[in-house]
């Protein structure tokens, strides 16, 4: 029963939001990414940190972030708070436009 608390009190822990302190954010001292498909800022609205580009390998729980209109498309079954892999794609249409009716 303890390893399945210390899993519990670890996953509660990873995916619970960045504590950030406004205050302390010295945008001057963060290290200028250099990214092939832009930039966001980090979790904590601080540094700019590199979107990930199509193709490129994603951690949701990592705050990666795909560029454009793409998505980190995990394996089916896979679970974000065991810090699951995923590839950044594009998004699939709700609904196929190919076929009318």
């Amino acid at each position: 029963h303890k390893c399945f608390f210390f899993f519990l009190k670890c996953s509660a822990f990873a995916t619970s939001p960045v504590k950030c302190d406004s205050s302390k954010c010295d945008a001057a001292a963060c290290k200028k990414p250099d990214c092939k498909c832009g930039t966001h800022k980090d979790a904590c609205d601080c540094c700019e940190v590199c979107y990930k580009c199509p193709g490129e390998q994603c951690v949701p729980l990592f705050q990666d972030k795909c560029s454009g209109t793409n998505h980190c498309e995990l394996e089916a079954g896979a679970a974000i708070i065991t810090g699951a892999r995923g590839i950044c794609t594009a998004k699939k249409a709700l609904f196929d436009t190919e076929h009318h009716g």
